[in-house]
């Protein structure tokens, strides 16, 4: 169920990535924040970052709103990047969805 629902957040982030972002996201405060030492292991452009940044924004505002702790809706999120990261054909590892989550939720949320 979490993957369907994941996979749905996925989903739904990837249309609204053309809609313009938030009054109080900051893009490159957030690649700032993701591309200092030891917070990426992978190799990713800038828009992929943002566009990864974006879909744990959203998963974490649907998630939240459905009742969700934050807690909870980050880990969902982490998924999300996952899942999405793979879907651009990159091979992300734990620690970089985490990092990526943290930092979209800090710049872009």
């Amino acid at each position: 169920m979490i993957i369907r629902n994941s996979a749905v957040v996925v989903g739904l982030a990837l249309t609204v990535l053309g809609s313009a972002p938030s009054a109080q996201a900051d893009e490159n405060m957030y690649l700032q924040q993701i591309r200092q030492p030891n917070k990426l292991f992978i190799t990713i452009t800038n828009s992929q970052l943002i566009q990864l940044g974006l879909i744990a924004c959203e998963t974490m505002r649907v998630n939240i709103n459905g009742g969700m702790s934050m807690a909870q809706a980050r880990g969902l999120a982490d998924k999300a990047v996952a899942q999405a990261a793979y879907s651009m054909g990159l091979e992300s590892d734990r620690a970089s969805n985490m990092n990526i989550t943290s930092a979209a939720e800090d710049n872009l949320c």
